[in-house]
C-alpha cells in the first residue's frame, strides 16, 4: 500500500512539473522559433562570437565560415600560423564557456520553476 501511494505521488508530481513546464514554454514563446532548440543554440553561439575580441572574431569567422586553413588565414592577415592557432583556441574556449554558462542559467531557471 505504501509503495503504491509513493508511486502515485511521484506520477502526480511529474504531471504537475510537466504542466508547469508547458505553461512556462507558452509564456516565454514570443515567436515560433523561440522553442526550437536548434535556433536557441545557434543564437547562443552568435552571442558568444559577438563577445570575442575583433581579431579573434575575424580569425574565427575566416576559419569556420570561410573554411580557410590556419596557413591561409596567416597569409591573409599577415600573421604567424601559431598566432592564428592561439586566437582560434582562445575563441573556441570563450564560445564554449559562454554557451555552457547560458545553458546552466537556463537549466537552473527551469529547475526553479518546477
Amino acid at each position: 500500500m505504501i509503495s503504491r501511494n509513493h508511486a502515485l505521488n511521484a506520477l502526480q508530481r511529474k504531471a504537475r512539473e510537466y504542466k508547469h513546464w508547458e505553461q512556462w514554454v507558452k509564456d516565454n514563446a514570443t515567436e515560433a522559433n523561440s522553442i526550437d532548440p536548434t535556433h536557441s543554440f545557434y543564437t547562443l553561439i552568435d552571442e558568444a562570437i559577438d563577445q570575442l575580441s575583433p581579431r579573434q572574431k575575424e580569425i574565427y569567422l575566416l576559419h569556420r565560415h570561410e573554411r580557410m586553413t590556419y596557413q591561409q588565414i596567416a597569409v591573409h592577415l599577415n600573421i604567424g600560423r601559431e598566432t592564428v592557432k592561439t586566437h582560434l583556441e582562445s575563441a573556441t574556449r570563450a564560445i564554449s564557456k559562454h554557451v555552457k554558462l547560458q545553458l546552466a542559467v537556463t537549466m537552473t531557471a527551469i529547475h526553479l520553476l518546477l
